[in-house]
């Protein structure tokens, strides 16, 4: 699993393995009132965790962003290595109307526009995605139903998954 998470503390690149799955951690500091800036750090330097990720563990067969936020990264690695992505999006920022800016909305724009599933989290924040960026949502809701989904399920299956997402207080 590739990570990237914005802080002040654990900076850096940090690997490690957890239940028989391998992380890549990338930890860097946020700058207040640069909205761009987490995108772009999280492009650059996902750009260099992805490559090592491949290396080490080979590529993977999606990616999945939760959060539009390294939306950049994911077209990146779509382009280059042609693994597709999806979106699952919680981000409140939506329905609260407090994006701060047409940059930013248009990097979300793009993220979705070129995904390849965009998942909402429920019906009500489909229905004002789809309204706000124009595309299609699926929903697929918060909670895992256990009785559908096992780790046991995938055992004899040899699937690389990696997960791409932010990490913070929201």
């Amino acid at each position: 699993m590739l990570v990237l998470k914005k802080g002040r503390q654990d900076l850096g690149r940090k690997e490690y393995c957890s239940e028989g799955v391998n992380y890549l951690v990338d930890s860097y500091i946020k700058w207040p009132k640069n909205h761009m800036q987490p995108m772009t750090a999280a492009l650059k330097r996902g750009k260099r965790l992805m490559q090592t990720y491949i290396e080490k563990f080979g590529k993977p067969d999606i990616i999945h962003l939760h959060t539009f936020d390294a939306g950049l990264l994911a077209i990146w690695i779509k382009e280059t290595y042609n693994i597709p992505y999806v979106v699952t999006e919680h981000s409140s920022r939506f329905l609260a109307n407090t994006i701060p800016n047409e940059k930013v909305m248009s990097v979300a724009r793009t993220t979705f526009e070129n995904s390849n599933l965009n998942i909402s989290v429920s019906d009500s924040f489909k229905v004002a995605m789809e309204q706000q960026m124009n595309v299609q949502f699926t929903v697929i809701p918060n909670i895992v139903d256990t009785n559908l989904f096992t780790l046991d399920s995938f055992t004899d299956k040899k699937r690389k998954i990696i997960s791409i997402g932010r990490f913070d207080d929201n």
